[in-house]
């Protein structure tokens, strides 16, 4: 009898072990593909710019509701934005992204003037004095 004690002693021991060492592994999931979403760059970069527009959009509340001047507090936010961006990114990069914002800004604010049709005069001109169409010119 004390061997059958011995055999199944040993046994619960064996499945003791097993079981511990089952309980020390961690099951394996299968994600399927729907589950994850893998984000494009595109993606990102939208999300992102909806955040920034609603971080604008809030500071403009803001700047309205208080009793400092509208211009101070666009030139604070615009003061901290650039300093934050010089001091998180290389110089280079800095520099590159502030010119060529620079240069989308004037682009697209000479093309929103220039939509103004009371700007136009008769003759083809805008108030500034230069020619609309440059390719009516006498030549």
């Amino acid at each position: 009898m004390s061997k059958k004690k011995d055999i199944s002693e040993k046994k619960n021991q064996e499945k003791r072990t097993k079981s511990q060492k089952v309980e020390n592994i961690l099951p394996f999931e299968l994600k399927s593909l729907k589950k994850q979403k893998v984000e494009t760059e595109r993606e990102i970069w939208m999300k992102m710019e909806n955040y920034s527009k609603e971080l604008v959009e809030a500071f403009r509340e803001k700047a309205n509701k208080e009793k400092i001047d509208r211009d101070q507090s666009w030139y604070l936010f615009y003061y901290y934005v650039k300093q934050a961006m010089m001091y998180e990114m290389a110089y280079t990069s800095f520099k590159y992204y502030t010119t060529w914002v620079n240069k989308q800004l004037l682009k697209n604010h000479k093309e929103f003037m220039n939509s103004f049709e009371e700007w136009i005069t008769e003759d083809n001109y805008d108030n500034f004095g230069r020619m609309i169409n440059k390719k009516e010119t006498i030549h």
